[in-house]
């Protein structure tokens, strides 16, 4: 699926659960307003209930406004990591052989100490080259894949906490019905808030660890003794 189209989805889902909050407190409303005096008491756990969720509530819509106004785009990050084997690591490893002397005209022709001096230079020449393949563009594209299925998890485990979410707010509304259940109402929905909030720290932990180790795989490939500590080897010796 486009992530384009994933991530409309889970707004959609959002929406529906700012809908199913509203409709909860509507029903805790209506059914506060029958609650007859000598049931005080649970007006009164009800209230506090209400309250408690409130307090939960908060942590919940704050978590998905940072997470909407930054979701990452994992499509984009697959097609980078593509373009990076197709469009420099296969090029780049086929010319890591042309960089020999035993493959060029010029060793056969070119004599003396230019010459010798110009076959020194293709030894380091010939590893930055096959260095640029392996060291660079296949750990570009390995690390760029592996953040775009640590995004595909996390918008995956968004989407099924939410669905969850949904489901035990539709119970909460339901139990809000009744004189007698409501007070358990609000606590229904908290637990949910409280496992969405578990299952989507756990997927951002996830995210930040294999965004660490890319970083550290992509500067470990930059610093390849190849490159000649950062910098790519002269073509020529004196």
């Amino acid at each position: 699926m486009d992530a384009n189209a994933l991530l409309k989805e889970l707004e959609q889902l959002v929406q529906q659960l700012q809908e199913a909050v509203q409709d909860l407190y509507e029903q805790v409303s209506e059914t506060i307003g029958r609650i007859p005096d000598w049931l005080g008491y649970l007006r009164d756990r009800l209230l506090d209930a209400w309250d408690w969720l409130c307090e939960k509530l908060t942590p919940l819509w704050d978590w998905i406004a940072r997470y909407f106004s930054r979701p990452g785009d994992p499509g984009a990050l697959q097609a980078l990591a593509g373009r990076w084997t197709n469009e420099v690591g296969q090029p780049v490893g086929g010319e890591a052989t042309v960089a020999d002397a035993g493959t060029l005209l010029a060793d056969d022709v070119w004599v003396g100490i230019a010459a010798d001096r110009y076959k020194q230079a293709l030894g380091p020449q010939r590893a930055a080259i096959a260095a640029a393949k392996t060291s660079l563009a296949d750990t570009m594209s390995k690390a760029l894949g592996a953040v775009a299925t640590a995004l595909w998890v996390e918008f995956v485990a968004v989407g099924v906490a939410l669905v969850t979410l949904l489901g035990l707010a539709a119970t909460a509304i339901a139990a809000a019905c009744g004189v007698f259940t409501a007070p358990a109402a609000p606590f229904a929905l908290g637990v949910g808030v409280a496992a969405f909030l578990a299952a989507t720290t756990a997927a951002g932990i996830k995210l930040s660890v294999d965004s660490g180790n890319a970083k550290s795989d992509i500067e470990r490939g930059l610093a390849d003794a190849a490159f000649g500590g950062g910098s790519w080897p002269k073509a020529v010796v004196s």
